[in-house]
């Protein structure tokens, strides 16, 4: 019995390499990614689920009730107007200036932020407490403003 060509040229078989070709070492490769593709997907869950576990809560937070009368009001309105009637005339202008109760004050007129939005201003800060339902914005998107075109402010 003549033996296999491999041995007569090896005469140790454990010695003898074997060859795998391109299709194996692709497999290997494409079995790789998918599993380092679902450890990255698996921790960016994770880290999704830990980021909105922290900034959110079942139940909404309590925000301080802007307490102004009439008067603070028609004040607020007056110098609104003022502003925008120096600037629809062109004519330049000193900067709105705004305390932190007229900015509340501001907010509240506003029926959707009643109650959702509270600023305070101290040391130059502006810091804002807000309380938003997310369910409320469940199925409408968020807007979107497209590129070369200008936000304006308007008092409603």
């Amino acid at each position: 019995m003549k033996p296999h060509p491999a041995l007569a040229a090896n005469p140790h078989p454990c010695l003898i390499e074997r060859k795998h070709t391109w299709r194996y070492y692709a497999l290997i490769s494409c079995g790789a990614l998918l599993l380092l593709g679902a450890a990255i997907l698996a921790g960016l869950y994770t880290y999704a689920r830990a980021f909105i576990g922290k900034y959110t809560t079942a139940q909404p937070a309590p925000i301080p009730a802007t307490q102004f009368t009439v008067d603070d009001r028609q004040a607020l309105m007056a110098k609104w107007s003022e502003f925008l009637n120096v600037l629809a005339a062109g004519q330049p202008s000193s900067p709105l200036a705004m305390s932190s109760k007229e900015v509340n004050v501001f907010l509240a007129m506003m029926p959707r932020l009643q109650q959702r939005i509270h600023v305070t201003i101290a040391e130059n800060k502006l810091r804002a407490e807000f309380a938003m339902p997310l369910d409320a914005l469940a199925g409408h998107p968020l807007p979107v403003i497209p590129k070369g075109v200008t936000p304006t402010a308007s008092p409603c």
